[in-house]
């Protein structure tokens, strides 16, 4: 399993490799006012990056939580699918029902770029499925990092 550093790193790498006018887009359409209960490490770095509009320094300066935060919001609806395929099997799947899912989605046509992203906030967020997507952001040939 890798380290929080290493989880970290790998989370900027993935969202780097999400297209800025996504990441622009996405960010414009969230409501960055404060309420009770919002957490600033979320907010300030979201609203900087709406005003500002530098995804590549955002990509390297923003709080990991925010990173995991972003990651978890493009990839939720694959994240539903992925849950929904795996069955029983989603709170701790296996490195083979999780390529086999991965696989599927790809050959439905899911996004690989939310798949990607899914993977990132899976490895950052510690979930037992983490060194199974770090393994697929290494290995897969649709997922892999550059």
């Amino acid at each position: 399993m890798s380290s929080k550093s290493d989880s970290t790193v790998i989370g900027r790498r993935v969202l780097a490799t999400i297209p800025s006018e996504r990441i622009l887009d996405l960010v414009d359409q969230l409501d960055l006012r404060p309420s009770p209960g919002s957490a600033p490490v979320f907010l300030v770095p979201l609203r900087s990056l709406k005003q500002k509009r530098d995804v590549e320094s955002f990509v390297k300066s923003a709080p990991p939580a925010t990173i995991s935060l972003l990651l978890e919001v493009i990839g939720q609806e694959a994240l539903a699918t992925i849950i929904e395929r795996l069955g029983d099997s989603s709170g701790n799947p296996t490195y083979e029902e999780l390529l086999t899912v991965m696989n599927s989605l790809l050959v439905d046509g899911g996004d690989p770029v939310e798949l990607r992203a899914v993977c990132g906030h899976v490895v950052m967020s510690s979930f037992p499925a983490a060194p199974h997507c770090q393994q697929l952001l290494i290995n897969h040939p649709d997922l892999m990092l550059p």
